[in-house]
């Protein structure tokens, strides 16, 4: 049997010089990052304290679509443009940054949304975008240098047996793709959104349902100080259809699932769709008026997506090679244990499944069984360019997944840092004595 799981940031400040126009081979967003980019690793300074060795800028436009519907009628149909801007500054060196180390927020000249970016102009203008570049940078090298001097006080009194550097040295790639055009698509959402929700129309047992439907797409630049290029598109839908109840005994009943594609007209035909709210709506019904279970002790059966949650929330976690961030007060050194943060970090080589098992991520499929798969991606947030992994082979751990963090025996990124953390692409386990679902449920 073989499942497949998809599982699914200077100086002070003082007058700006004049500014060169951008070259007309390249957008003018990636002009100012580049241009910006070269000047602050040559200048950017303050006195007495340590220069950049690292710079990164990530800019993502993108345009959004947000869909709702109850009970046969649209009660929000949003859209709307953004652009974000996340810059990243590291002093120090490899070995020794101002990364991987908690301390208190600084004050800054910009304000910074939940994710770590800030707002950016949305029009095409390179002197304004280069400004807001400028901006940024200057902010995130003041609280770098602060960082890095509370780093180098924690741990000046620390003995490491084994010192780890605080980031890898990877391999320049430049990756350039073709972005995803800012126009609103398949405006038959609203009507088939209508259709599905009015399903829960004849449930009159219900308390309340709802159906959304979103639509992200758009366009990634990325530049670092390291020679990484990435221009990539940004490509994301989904449809959630949820429904609440109340038994007769006043216990909370709620049901949903969940459809995650690259692009809207990935997902299943809107007659699939209706069919499986209506069998959701009937569950519920019935759950409603159901008997309390007996208490039970036994085997369970666990398939489709539960089986898919069981492995995404038991297993993987443990398959990440995440290195936990140092503070003032803690103890231990930066040899990478990872604690419980990284468990299966000293059970690289031994068994950690039965001999039936294998376990890789592919990030590369991107179809299976004719299905797109929304999982499957290029290259992670640095640039680093997504490798096929094998984890686990004959039940056995051959390797984690790991970013740019280093840990003890893992000090190259498998290009798996996603959404700030190491993430997952496609996860993939097989079985060499799989048994037939037919035969499972008779047994």
């Amino acid at each position: 049997m073989r499942r497949l799981f998809t599982l699914i940031t200077a100086v002070s400040l003082g007058v700006l010089v004049a500014l060169p126009s951008p070259t007309a081979q390249e957008a003018p967003t990636l002009a100012a990052m580049a241009d910006e980019l070269a000047r602050s690793m040559s200048s950017l300074r303050m006195k007495d304290q340590p220069a950049p060795y690292y710079i990164e800028y990530e800019v993502e436009e993108r345009i959004a679509t947000r869909i709702t519907a109850r009970l046969g009628a649209l009660v929000e149909d949003l859209s709307g443009r953004s652009r974000t801007l996340r810059v990243g500054v590291r002093v120090g060196d490899y070995d020794f940054d101002s990364s991987l180390f908690n301390a208190p927020a600084g004050g800054g000249v910009v304000a910074l949304q939940a994710d770590g970016s800030i707002s950016a102009p949305l029009d095409d203008d390179y002197d304004s975008m280069r400004r807001q570049i400028w901006l940024a940078t200057d902010a995130a090298y003041k609280r770098a240098v602060g960082v890095f001097a509370r780093k180098k006080a924690a741990f000046q009194n620390r003995a490491d047996d084994e010192v780890l550097p605080d980031f890898s040295k990877e391999s320049p790639a430049q990756t350039v793709l073709q972005g995803v055009p800012l126009v609103l698509v398949n405006r038959e959402w609203p009507e088939r959104a209508k259709q599905i929700s009015a399903v829960f129309n004849s449930a009159r047992e219900l308390e309340q349902s709802e159906v959304s439907v979103a639509d992200t797409r758009g366009t990634r630049y990325y530049l670092n100080s390291e020679g990484f290029k990435v221009v990539a598109p940004i490509q994301i839908a989904s449809l959630r259809a949820s429904a609440d109840t109340v038994a007769s005994d006043g216990m909370a009943l709620r049901d949903a699932f969940t459809l995650v594609e690259k692009n809207l007209q990935d997902l299943p035909p809107v007659s699939e769709i209706v069919a499986r709210a209506r069998r959701m709506s009937d569950r519920l019904k019935a759950q409603r008026t159901a008997p309390v279970g007996a208490e039970y002790t036994g085997p369970v059966l666990i398939e489709g997506q539960a089986a898919a949650e069981i492995v995404a929330q038991a297993l993987m976690p443990s398959l990440l090679a995440r290195r936990p961030a140092e503070s003032a007060g803690r103890g231990g050194g930066r040899g990478g244990g990872g604690g419980q943060v990284t468990p299966f970090l000293r059970r690289i080589g031994l068994r950690v499944l039965t001999d039936a098992f294998s376990a890789s991520d592919t990030p590369s499929l991107r179809e299976f069984e004719g299905r797109p798969v929304p999982g499957a991606y290029v290259v992670d947030d640095h640039g680093i360019p997504a490798k096929d992994v094998t984890l686990v082979e004959k039940g056995r751990l051959v390797t984690l997944l790991v970013g740019r963090a280093p840990l003890r025996g893992l000090l190259r990124s498998t290009g798996h840092t996603r959404g700030g953390d190491v993430q997952p692409g496609v996860f993939q386990m097989q079985s060499s004595d799989a048994v037939p679902a037919s035969e499972l449920r008779r047994q």
